[in-house]
């Protein structure tokens, strides 16, 4: 185990017992090490290194989880697809493909109930932003995002425009494109097969979403 302290949290006056001590008051995070530390079973660092790696975080007190654990996710899936489809699939030019969660309305009115993204897109590229889909090669792993391509006035009432570069850096992907792109992206890399969600939930009853072929022509 180690411990990595941010920078923030750093005293130069501080001894390894004092630092602990503060970091245990400031940081939320430190309670899971806190035992392992003084069984001896962790080793405590100090780090003036800010981690600046692309996490999923939703504010506050919340986790900061690294957006490598959703890199992985996406190689699990891919590795046990590999053992259950046939090699004209697993070595053809074939995609996972899924879609995200939507937005939606309250009624007729223009309000919108707090996003919560669709379980299986999150599992697998941890985007929070609606309206998104992604592919996955299965031959290579290059995984896709594509996002919505947003009008001028949204960033009147919304605030900032991301680009591209941005998505691809925040969600640590090989590839972002958007939405109306996909069509022309899929078909410039020749793909011949897109695996999709089928399935009902048990408890609930309801249907995963598949993704809305019109869209993508």
């Amino acid at each position: 185990w180690k411990v990595m302290v941010p920078k923030a949290l750093m005293h130069p006056n501080l001894t390894n017992v004092r630092t602990m001590r503060l970091v245990e008051e400031r940081s939320a995070h430190f309670q899971p090490y806190k035992s392992l530390i003084q069984k001896g079973r962790a080793k405590f660092c100090v780090s003036a290194v800010e981690d600046k790696s692309a996490v999923f975080h939703q504010g506050q007190e919340t986790l900061r989880v690294p957006m490598t654990l959703y890199a992985e996710n996406r190689s699990r899936v891919l590795r046990t697809l590999a053992t259950k489809l046939p090699d004209s699939v697993r070595r053809g030019t074939s995609f996972v493909f899924l879609q995200g969660g939507v937005a939606d309305h309250r009624h007729a009115t223009d309000i919108e109930p707090v996003f919560r993204q669709e379980s299986f897109f999150h599992h697998v590229f941890g985007v929070t932003e609606e309206g998104c889909y992604g592919a996955m090669h299965i031959a290579t792993g290059t995984s896709m995002l594509f996002v919505p391509r947003l009008p001028e006035e949204y960033a009147i009432w919304m605030g900032q425009i991301r680009s591209l570069s941005y998505f691809k850096e925040k969600y640590g992907v090989d590839e972002v494109h958007y939405v109306n792109e996909m069509c022309t992206v899929l078909r410039a890399r020749n793909a011949s097969t897109l695996l999709v969600l089928d399935g009902e939930n048990t408890d609930s009853g309801r249907s995963v979403t598949q993704p809305t072929f019109a869209v993508i022509g």
